[in-house]
């Protein structure tokens, strides 16, 4: 399967989707057509060291709680295995926490920090939230479709219980669109007000036991 992995390093804008280098392109998630916000960053060499700590050596590793963002570093460092890069990744991790909940005005976030190594959400789908931040930590990042690229008539149950690559619900398999690892993304789902049958339709990318991924997902409550 031949899927595009998008590397902007300028501002992007279409109808629906926006990338760029600058993290205030997350502030677009509130114009009324842009329903994928992705900001795409450069990682510290610590950051990635201990990534790589984790996918070889901590894949049973899952974190999943209802959190102040100001918590966050207090709490993962109950949980997570020392090394000497630990500092970096949890200044990381609050950093993204506390931008997600003030851009939303969250006193609490919905937060979620895994080793996969199967994919979690294998379907093309929407989801019924307003929301949700994902970030991948090395390795695949989620896949979407643009607009140009989904029959969302062929979504759930349209699907008549045939996989993806047969039940017409992208039209170009070559058009799969993938984040790279470390993009901070917003997805728009369908309970954001006015924003039904719109919600940004993506799956987890296929990941094995030998080559798992590290995701950060972050949610309102």
């Amino acid at each position: 399967m031949g899927v595009v992995s998008l590397s902007i390093h300028a501002s992007v804008n279409t109808d629906h989707y926006m990338f760029d280098t600058d993290i205030d392109v997350l502030t677009r998630i509130y114009d009324k057509q842009v329903n994928l916000a992705v900001y795409e960053r450069d990682i510290s060499h610590e950051i990635n060291q201990f990534v790589r700590y984790m996918l070889e050596y901590e894949t049973d590793f899952a974190f999943v709680k209802i959190i102040q963002p100001d918590q966050v570093k207090q709490e993962l460092s109950k949980t997570l295995p020392k090394h000497f890069c630990r500092e970096s990744f949890l200044e990381d991790l609050a950093t993204i926490c506390d931008m997600y909940a003030v851009l939303f005005d969250l006193e609490k976030i919905g937060f979620r920090l895994s080793v996969l190594t199967s994919a979690m959400c294998p379907r093309f789908h929407v989801d019924q939230i307003p929301c949700r931040l994902l970030s991948t930590y090395g390795d695949t990042g989620t896949e979407w479709l643009t607009e140009q690229n989904i029959d969302r008539n062929k979504l759930g149950r349209g699907n008549n219980g045939l996989p993806d690559n047969e039940s017409g619900i992208y039209f170009d398999e070559e058009q799969i669109c993938s984040l790279n690892p470390y993009d901070v993304a917003l997805f728009k789902g369908e309970s954001w007000p006015g924003n039904t049958d719109k919600g940004i339709v993506h799956r987890s990318p296929a990941i094995t036991e030998s080559n798992p991924r590290l995701l950060l997902s972050l949610d309102f409550v």
